[in-house]
C-alpha cells in the first residue's frame, strides 16, 4: 500500500482516489510494520464511490487488527509456558512456583476472553462488537507481551530474543487506530464493563466491574479490571482486620 501510486481515501464524506505528492517514511518502533505519511498537495482526486461506508470499514479494520493481537498474546502466552517449562531454578522448573503457576493461569484466562471477543465480533460485526474487540484484545496482547518478558527474565530483554519484538507489536498495535472507541463518545453512551466483560464460570455479575459500586468498600467483590482502563489492577489487599501487624522491633542483646 505504501508503494501503490494511487491511494483511496475518504475526503468530506466521499471515497476518493489520488496519487500521493510526497511520501515520508515515519521512524517507528515497530520496524516490521512501516508508516509513512502520505501528502497530497496539488494531488487530483478522482470520485470513487460513496463515503457513506467509511464507519464499516473501520470497524472491520478493527476487528482484523483484534485477531491479530489474539494471535500474537496466544504466541506470548505459548513460549512463556516452553520457557517455564524448560528453565530450572533450585533444582526444579519454574514453571512449578506459585508466581509463575498464577501469572500463566492468569494470562490464559485473558487471552481466551479476547479469543472469544474476537469470534463474537466475526460473527456479528456490528460497531459495539468491534468496539468490544479493539478495546478487549488492544490490552489483552500488552499484557502477554509483557508478562512474557517478564517470565523469560533477564533473555527476554535481550536483542537476539523474539519477545521483545511482539512487545513492540503490541504497542504499535495499540495506537494503530487511535483511542479504543469503547473511550469515545458521551459517557451515556459508552458500554459498562458489565455489558462486555467476560466472567468466569461460577463467579457473578459483581465481581467484573471497572470499579466499586458507590457505596461498596474498596476491598468489595468488586474486582477492578483493565479494559478499557489502560492498567493492570494491582493485587487486592487483604481487609484490615486480617492484615499481619506492623512488626517494630529492636534487636535484643543478651550477654
Amino acid at each position: 500500500m505504501l508503494d501503490a501510486e494511487a491511494v483511496l481515501l475518504y475526503v468530506g464524506g466521499s471515497l476518493v482516489a489520488a496519487e500521493p505528492s510526497a511520501r515520508v517514511p515515519y521512524e517507528t518502533m515497530d520496524a516490521s510494520r512501516p508508516l509513512t505519511a502520505l501528502s497530497f498537495d496539488g494531488a487530483v482526486a478522482r470520485h470513487a464511490g460513496d463515503g457513506a461506508a467509511w464507519e464499516r470499514v473501520r470497524d472491520l479494520a478493527v476487528i482484523a487488527l483484534a485477531a491479530e493481537q489474539v494471535g500474537g498474546a496466544a504466541r506470548c502466552l505459548e513460549a512463556a509456558t516452553a520457557h517455564a517449562r524448560l528453565r530450572h531454578q533450585f533444582g526444579r522448573p519454574i514453571g512449578s512456583f506459585q508466581a509463575i503457576k498464577h501469572r500463566l493461569a492468569e494470562l490464559l484466562v485473558v487471552v481466551e476472553s479476547a479469543r472469544s471477543a474476537v469470534w463474537g465480533a466475526v460473527g456479528d460485526p456490528s460497531a459495539q462488537a468491534a468496539a468490544i474487540a479493539g478495546s478487549y484484545c488492544g490490552e489483552a496482547y500488552l499484557k502477554a507481551a509483557g508478562d512474557s518478558i517478564q517470565i523469560h527474565g533477564g533473555i527476554g530483554i535481550t536483542w537476539e530474543h523474539e519477545a521483545h519484538r511482539y512487545f513492540k507489536r503490541a504497542t504499535s498495535d495499540a495506537r494503530l487506530f487511535g483511542p479504543p472507541p469503547l473511550a469515545q463518545g458521551a459517557p451515556g453512551d459508552r458500554l459498562t464493563a458489565e455489558q462486555f466483560l467476560p466472567r468466569l464460570p461460577g463467579v457473578g455479575a459483581g465481581a467484573w466491574c471497572r470499579a466499586p459500586r458507590p457505596g461498596a468498600r474498596s476491598r468489595a467483590s468488586c474486582r477492578p479490571w483493565p479494559f478499557p482502563s489502560g492498567r493492570w489492577p494491582a493485587a487486592r489487599s487483604a481487609p484490615p482486620s486480617r492484615r499481619a501487624p506492623r512488626r517494630r522491633g529492636c534487636t535484643t542483646l543478651r550477654r
